[in-house]
């Protein structure tokens, strides 16, 4: 039986979902709302969120790499006590995009050409998601990961993959999420 938070969380999502019309497999939903298109742009939305949340996430293990570096291994609720930390955060790890971090954790970890790479095409696949609505029809391959469309089962898969890949590579970083390589989401 749900816990009275969970329930309230079902809710949430149902209520949320349906606002944002990514509850496709509702059969109330009107025979016009299940159109080719609309059940694309609602395929779209699912995928551009699963690449920026990773995105998201790949970021914040190369944060915790920087700090961890400037820092040492003290903890991070203990940091972020400290105005050091804080202002450290504040002015030098926000303002920096994905590449600069990952060129100063490479330099000081040496990272595998493979991982190097993904974070790369990552980075690539975001910014064509995150700044065009037809991100396919930029120069280059912006809606592909390994050569497969991203907005397919297999693209998306492999995507998935690499970014276990890349969050089992940086595991002593990442210890206390956990991570579902079939879903490719985080828990903190």
């Amino acid at each position: 039986m749900p816990s009275t938070k969970q329930r309230t969380l079902i809710k949430e999502l149902d209520t949320i979902c349906s606002r944002l019309c990514l509850d496709y497999w509702n059969s109330n939903s009107s025979p016009e709302w299940k159109t080719a298109t609309q059940l694309e742009l609602t395929l779209r939305w699912i995928v551009r969120t699963a690449v920026i949340d990773n995105y998201a996430f790949v970021d914040e293990i190369l944060s915790c790499c920087i700090c961890r570096y400037m820092f040492g291994k003290r903890s991070f609720p203990k940091l972020w006590r400290t105005e050091k930390f804080r202002l450290f955060n504040y002015y030098v790890i926000e303002p920096l995009n994905l590449l600069p971090k990952l060129a100063f954790v490479n330099d000081i970890s040496r990272l595998p050409k493979e991982i190097l790479a993904d974070i790369r095409k990552l980075n690539d696949l975001r910014n064509g998601l995150a700044h065009s609505f037809f991100p396919e029809n930029l120069k280059g391959q912006r809606a592909m990961w390994d050569h497969k469309d991203i907005f397919t089962s297999d693209g998306l898969a492999g995507f998935l993959e690499d970014m276990a890949k890349i969050s089992e590579h940086f595991k002593d970083v990442t210890a206390h999420y956990r991570w579902k390589a079939d879903k490719g989401s985080t828990n903190v």
